[in-house]
């Protein structure tokens, strides 16, 4: 398990419906570039999408932590690194790394926790055997530790909406960065443009086409937010994010 091992490294230029009022690249470009990658490195790995399909798996982020330390531009090329980290009980470890092309200066950083599921029984798969030939890269991304995210004392709903098809991913679920674009839209704060320095995000719970989403939010402290994305018919909770943001007037 040496630190030597290479790095998964992709290019992406940021596109210019990739960003915001400020020409900078949304959070959720940048998560969408870090799913990508992981997807690429996995299928090299020869337990991507595909090769677990033919067993009837699937992958599925559990847990998502995320740093900003400074927006890549419109039009910037930016490099992201992925790499597999390891297992942790049911969890499999995926780091990454956000970097400017031409300067090398580190923009980003986070972590993720993933889980393999059973297509027909839903339930989840002990994933040793899936990794028992992978070598993995045990340097951390970014020092954190995945716990559950607390809600805030008052949680106000914000709005409602229901998952369309455009939120659908390549196994029938609502896309991860869906709930982070229904959170983003509905800051309760208005701002012209949201500096959100850190993000982490539990997944709990599936939802589909037409699922209907509620939209929560609550205050820790000056900078803390978080956000509960429901079913507000049964009220069982989808996703759970925490966000520190610095608002801009």
């Amino acid at each position: 398990m040496a630190e030597s091992i290479k790095l998964w490294a992709d290019s992406y230029p940021v596109h210019s419906y990739e960003v915001d009022s400020k020409s900078r690249a949304k959070i959720v470009s940048i998560i969408n570039y870090f799913q990508e990658s992981a997807w690429r490195n996995a299928e090299s790995l020869g337990i991507g999408f595909h090769d677990l399909a033919t067993k009837n798996l699937f992958w599925v982020l559990s847990r998502l932590y995320v740093e900003i330390y400074e927006y890549p531009l419109w039009g910037q090329n930016i490099s992201l690194e992925t790499w597999a980290k390891g297992i942790d009980n049911m969890f499999a470890l995926r780091d990454f790394r956000l970097k400017s092309n031409d300067s090398e200066k580190l923009l980003g950083a986070g972590t993720s926790a993933w889980l393999i599921i059973d297509g027909k029984t839903q339930r989840l798969q002990r994933i040793e055997q899936t990794f028992s030939h992978i070598k993995c890269n045990t340097q951390n991304a970014i020092e954190h530790k995945f716990t559950k995210i607390t809600l805030a004392p008052t949680m106000t709903s914000q709005a409602r909406t229901i998952a369309g098809y455009s939120d659908l991913d390549v196994n029938n679920h609502v896309n991860n960065v869906s709930y982070l674009n229904w959170a983003v839209n509905y800051f309760p704060v208005e701002s012209p443009v949201l500096n959100i320095r850190s993000a982490e995000l539990n997944f709990l719970s599936e939802a589909r086409l037409r699922s209907p989403i509620e939209i929560l939010y609550g205050k820790l402290c000056e900078k803390i937010w978080i956000c509960s994305l429901r079913n507000p018919e049964t009220e069982k909770e989808y996703c759970r994010i925490k966000l520190k943001i610095e608002t801009e007037k």
